[in-house]
């Protein structure tokens, strides 16, 4: 082994060729080796009995051999029942066999675990056109359904609903999610997203040119940015507003602190709005999370310093010698004065 053909590996304990090339007639069909006899699948072969060519009802079908439809024709076939063909619903998807079972591409297939609609090669939605990136229904050649995407329970354009609840979907052979969308952001000739690349391929957020929408959670072309860079500082007991916003998303944001603390008596609203009446002295640090319609996210720290309330100074004009001494002089008649009453 290799060299030998008769041996199947290393661990074999004969060197005699195998059934399908030894120039025996090994199962009395009047027919030797590979390829004239029909029940060897190729030369390696070491039997010339198959169970599509052994005279028995393997599989309890009462269906022999090349009568049964599992065999397909093939007398080299050496199963007479197979995934495709033995009445179980091998991959629980609910269907049976060749051809309820989309995963079946014949009775002979091992197998019926579905292959994605998207790369099957089968028409499965029936419009005259096969998987990715011909389908207009496929995103990628890996998509599961073949059909609009109003109807594969798939959040397609990333706005939290999907299929009939999306207010996008104007029935369930609407191929887009998007609302009084005529095309799709990947094939539109637009920077949708606004990162400088417009459309599949040249968009790294676009899967295909079918694709809803220009970015994705983890491909990129999405930056949400908070502003301002900076808050002003407060004064203690006097009221404070200042307005966060965002950019690089589809509106509306919500704005919520992601980390560290407001002053206390300050508070953050969704919307951005960042108001109250500042109670405690100090340097107060704090992070600020923006997020899109599509959840998409971006943050921005801040630190805003509230100070004490300034102390009110009444200045006092100067006096010179000649008027102290005079002022003097006045008190002390006043107060002589009223010694004499």
């Amino acid at each position: 082994f290799p060299a030998d053909p008769g041996c199947t590996s290393v661990t074999d304990n004969t060197e005699a060729n195998p059934q399908c090339s030894d120039g025996l007639d090994n199962d009395s069909d009047g027919q030797i080796d590979f390829p004239a006899d029909t029940s060897c699948p190729n030369a390696d072969a070491n039997t010339e009995v198959t169970q599509c060519s052994d005279g028995l009802d393997n599989d309890g079908d009462t269906f022999i051999d090349l009568v049964d439809p599992t065999c397909g024709g093939v007398p080299s076939n050496n199963a007479e029942s197979t995934q495709c063909s033995d009445g179980i619903d091998n991959d629980a998807d609910t269907f049976i066999d060749f051809p309820a079972d989309i995963g079946c591409s014949s009775l002979q297939d091992t197998n019926e675990t579905n292959s994605p609609q998207c790369s099957d090669g089968r028409d499965n939605d029936g419009n005259g056109i096969i998987d990715y990136p011909n389908e207009p229904g496929c995103t990628t050649a890996t998509d599961v359904f073949e059909g609009p995407d109003c109807s594969d329970t798939i959040d397609n354009d990333m706005d939290g609903a999907a299929d009939a609840p999306d207010p996008g979907c104007a029935g369930p052979t609407d191929y887009n999610e998007l609302a009084n969308a005529l095309s799709r952001s990947c094939s539109d000739g637009i920077d949708n997203d606004g990162d400088g690349a417009i459309d599949f391929p040249a968009d790294a957020g676009c899967a295909s040119a079918w694709d809803d929408v220009e970015y994705s959670p983890t491909g990129g072309g999405i930056v949400i940015v908070v502003n301002p860079a900076t808050l002003p500082n407060g004064i203690t007991g006097t009221f404070y507003a200042a307005a966060l916003s965002a950019t690089g998303g589809l509106t509306p944001y919500t704005f919520a602190v992601s980390a560290g603390s407001l002053p206390p008596g300050l508070t953050l609203a969704a919307d951005g709005t960042l108001a109250g009446n500042p109670t405690t002295v100090g340097t107060f640090a704090f992070t600020v999370t923006a997020t899109d319609l599509n959840g998409f996210t971006g943050t921005r720290s801040y630190s805003v310093t509230v100070g004490a309330p300034p102390v009110l100074r009444v200045p006092v004009p100067a006096l010179s010698i000649w008027s102290l001494l005079a002022l003097l002089a006045l008190i002390s008649a006043v107060a002589w004065a009223g010694l004499r009453r």
